[in-house]
């Protein structure tokens, strides 16, 4: 049996719409941080900060999707400075791959 794809209401785009644009606001400016610390500290604080962002965009596309709502009729949940920027933890012989 097909289940029917529910409709976005009004309210319900309105309210992504404002979610969206503020994850991506604190996506960029944490891009921006990132780019401009000085010490190990703070881009480590910057990396996991850009990567909690990216994540939350990927399980809202992801649960989106899994109830049926199409995530590109809303809006670009993923935007372009995410693929210019994606945080990865340095090489390591102690570093276990399988956590990612």
């Amino acid at each position: 049996m097909l289940r029917e794809k529910p409709t976005v209401t009004p309210e319900l785009q309105s309210f992504l719409k404002a979610y969206i644009a503020a994850l991506h606001k604190r996506f960029i400016f944490a891009l921006e941080q990132d780019e401009k610390s000085k010490t190990e500290a703070d881009m480590a604080f910057f990396d996991g900060a850009i990567f909690c962002y990216q994540d939350v965009l990927k399980i809202l596309t992801d649960q989106l999707k899994e109830q049926g709502y199409d995530p590109e009729s809303l809006e670009p949940i993923m935007i372009e400075a995410e693929q210019k920027r994606s945080p990865t933890p340095p090489p390591s012989d102690s570093f276990d791959q399988d956590m990612l």
